[in-house]
């Protein structure tokens, strides 16, 4: 008991740091949840919030984006095909999306894709269009007419978009099926989760909590890097992830939404070999 207050009173000490203004926070331990607590205020207390803005309390079934988090449930997604041989990790993405290996792309493969070696790091900005979110076939024509920005396999960088969009278009080809339905399937039913999906349905969205840009503005060269790797500025992405079209949408990299605890299950799933 000593060590969880421990634990738990150095989140309220980063929460007094008035950084975020709401933290959640949920452990296992060998498959028991031993922390599963919240603090701040889901809604209402950012920076630019007025000071009698109306606040919403923080709970452990708050709900949160993942954001890049997110790319790790793609990633599982994708490996479950790869097990069941549905796919193949050295076979050339262009293969399994018509159309994909125009402009220098017909060399990349599942593995240069998830080892974020694909060469396809800058986002066109088409495929953050709020409007594309819901019309996936706009997504994959902006990925076919892009070109290859380096050789694949020749460089690390970070795909914040556009990995997991290819992986997307590749499993949903593939299968037949659309991604929130593979994820229904292979993960969030077999665990059970209530949440744990891409986006949320639009009665939910006022129970996802707000994000807001803390802090001072990000710094060159910093900025440039992350619109470059968005295809927009971050505090245009920010707000965008408010946004109830983003938040409807799909975005297999960034879109993820559940609680701490599903998400803490999924990893425990993870960490006991996939049981």
């Amino acid at each position: 008991r000593d060590d969880i207050e421990a634990v738990w009173n150095a989140v309220v000490r980063y929460y007094r740091l008035r950084l975020q203004p709401a933290m959640t926070l949920c452990i296992r331990y060998r498959g028991q949840v031993v922390i599963d607590r919240s603090i701040g205020y889901a809604r209402g207390a950012g920076p630019d919030d007025p000071s009698d803005a109306e606040r919403t309390m923080a709970r452990p079934d708050t709900l949160f984006s993942l954001f890049s988090a997110s790319k790790v449930v793609t990633g599982i997604l994708t490996h479950t095909l790869l097990d069941e041989g549905l796919i193949d990790i050295d076979t050339p993405v262009a293969e399994y999306v018509p159309g994909f290996g125009q402009h220098g792309k017909d060399q990349i493969t599942l593995r240069h894709v998830l080892a974020h070696q694909a060469g396809l790091a800058r986002t066109p900005r088409e495929t953050v269009n709020l409007e594309n979110l819901h019309d996936f076939r706009l997504v994959e024509e902006a990925l076919i007419k892009a070109p290859i920005q380096t050789p694949p396999g020749e460089q690390v960088a970070y795909h914040a978009l556009t990995g997991c969009f290819i992986l997307q278009a590749v499993l949903q080809n593939v299968t037949g099926k659309d991604l929130r339905t593979l994820l229904d399937e292979r993960i969030r039913g077999p665990l059970g989760l209530n949440h744990f999906t891409y986006g949320v349905e639009a009665d939910l969205v006022d129970q996802v909590a707000q994000e807001c840009m803390t802090g001072p503005p990000p710094a060159e060269p910093f900025a440039g890097w992350m619109e470059e790797a968005l295809g927009i500025p971050l505090t245009d992405a920010v707000s965008m992830s408010n946004d109830p079209k983003y938040l409807t949408g799909v975005m297999p990299a960034a879109n993820v939404v559940s609680t701490a605890n599903e998400v803490s299950l999924f990893f425990e799933c993870l960490l006991r070999g996939a049981r």
